[in-house]
């Protein structure tokens, strides 16, 4: 995936990516701060086997649609899914389910 920073199974980062992003398999985290701010980003598939969302992921990803989480997910940094800080509006979901409504 072009603009998509991937080291040791970590997405470092994604700030250029573009569209809806598909994570490839393998991937077990995603970055503090990895798609922060990226207003190009409009949906992120993520893999079966992810384990960890950093804090203020998609923070800032104003044309954020959606994000499809795996249930493999067990832990959200603080603010892992806010998409838009100017109006502080959040995904809705539950980490105890993993019934992520995100679309």
């Amino acid at each position: 995936m072009e603009g998509l920073i991937i080291e040791n199974g970590i997405v470092k980062d994604g700030k250029t990516c573009e569209g809806v992003v598909t994570v490839p398999d393998g991937v077990t985290e995603i970055a503090r701060q990895a798609f922060y701010k990226n207003k190009a980003l409009t949906g992120l598939v993520l893999p079966e086997g992810l384990k960890k969302i950093g804090a203020y992921s998609v923070n800032g990803c104003v044309n954020l649609e959606f994000i499809d989480v795996p249930d493999s997910l067990e832990e959200l940094g603080e603010d892992a899914l806010v998409r838009k800080t100017e109006s502080n509006v959040t995904f809705k979901h539950t980490i105890d389910s993993k019934g992520f409504l995100l679309r």
